[in-house]
């Protein structure tokens, strides 16, 4: 617990910032959830979540509520469905590390709401392949959801859930939640002796699920409707069996063959889980259009 005391000595070395946000982590007490609270992240085999640092995650299995990722360098951790949690196992080349909770975690982010609390405790230890001993550390958290913001990063601008996370009173770190991603956006690691680090999602890909001959068939006949209809920057969305199609051209141009080409933007929400991606489609003399 954080005393009075505490704190005064703290406003001495750490900036003011620092020490308002932890004291409101402290203060504040969780909020009953509603029905529009956001469920955890549900992650498939095959999502890629690219970062303007260079680090690009990819999941290679999912074991329930276990997610099992992989970096480009080979990097592998395994970690909950609620990424605010540390890594539970992890390995690089050179050495293997893992985590043991020594509280069970307080509270409870999800689902995600502002004003939800959560606190937890564990203990690490890191070796070097192949060594019998390895360092051993100790941790304790506190996190907070806050308010929704849009929050503009380099792969578009999102309504996000800023997650405040607090270490030690120089020790502070923010996850921006996109509902519409199912992942972070944003991570903000903030100290009290040096500039505060910033990682930004600038491309992913997820690996959308099978869907029905009924909605494979909707999907066709909405993005013809929208590509013939639809003006650049218009949206044409449908439903069917609980998946949402949406489907908006942003650009109408005359290939070299003399054809009508646009491209456009598609995206399905599938169980609150959108899946968008871009296109080109060309104009065939039958009057169809055909992505290329």
């Amino acid at each position: 617990m954080v005393t009075t005391s505490l704190l005064v000595l703290a406003c001495q070395t750490t900036p003011r910032s620092l020490i308002e946000n932890t004291t409101a982590l402290f203060s504040s007490e969780p909020k009953p959830v509603s029905g529009n609270a956001i469920p955890l992240p549900t992650y498939t085999v095959g999502d890629h979540f690219r970062y303007d640092d260079g680090r690009s995650d990819k999941v290679v299995k999912v074991e329930g509520d276990w997610v099992y990722w992989q970096k480009s360098n080979g990097f592998k951790w395994k970690t909950h469905r609620d990424f605010v949690l540390p890594n539970k196992e992890w390995e690089s080349r050179t050495k293997i590390g893992g985590l043991t909770f020594t509280s069970h975690p307080y509270g409870s982010l999800w689902p995600l709401e502002p004003g939800n609390n959560l606190w937890y405790s564990y203990r690490s230890t890191s070796k070097i392949k192949g060594d019998s001993f390895g360092k051993q550390g100790k941790s304790k958290w506190k996190c907070k959801v806050n308010p929704v913001e849009n929050t503009q990063v380099k792969s578009g601008t999102y309504l996000t859930y800023p997650i405040h996370c607090y270490k030690s009173v120089k020790r502070h770190r923010t996850w921006y939640y996109a509902p519409d991603v199912g992942h972070y956006i944003l991570k903000v690691d903030r100290y009290a002796t040096k500039d505060p680090k910033r990682v930004e999602l600038s491309k992913y890909k997820l690996k959308m699920p099978e869907v029905s001959k009924v909605t494979k068939a909707l999907y066709k006949s909405v993005l013809q409707e929208a590509l013939q209809t639809k003006p650049s920057g218009a949206t044409l969305k449908k439903s069917s069996q609980g998946v949402v199609i949406s489907v908006m051209p942003t650009r109408t141009f005359k290939a070299e063959n003399g054809r009508y080409c646009r491209d456009y933007e598609r995206s399905l929400t599938i169980k609150k889980r959108s899946y968008p991606a871009k296109g080109t489609a060309c104009k065939e003399p039958g009057g169809d259009w055909v992505r290329i």
